[in-house]
């Protein structure tokens, strides 16, 4: 694995990859995105109660879920 800036590159696979996470966003309740790469995502709640989730649809929508039982 090569690391390219903010990215890495498997030679095995050819694929790229996120060295790092990234923050997609932050709500005003304290929720957060991150983007781990290759699809995935990152989701928690204020409290650091996480989920990881395929796609960036169910990344939002899993944080809609939980910021709705934490009013």
């Amino acid at each position: 694995m090569v690391q390219v800036g903010a990215y890495c590159y498997d030679k095995a696979s050819g694929t790229f990859c996120m060295a790092e996470h990234h923050r997609i966003c932050e709500s005003p309740n304290g929720s957060t995105i991150d983007a781990l790469g290759h699809g995935k995502y990152r989701v928690c709640d204020k409290n650091s109660r996480c989920s990881d989730v395929e796609g960036l649809y169910q990344a939002y929508q899993t944080l809609r879920v939980q910021e709705k039982t934490m009013q």
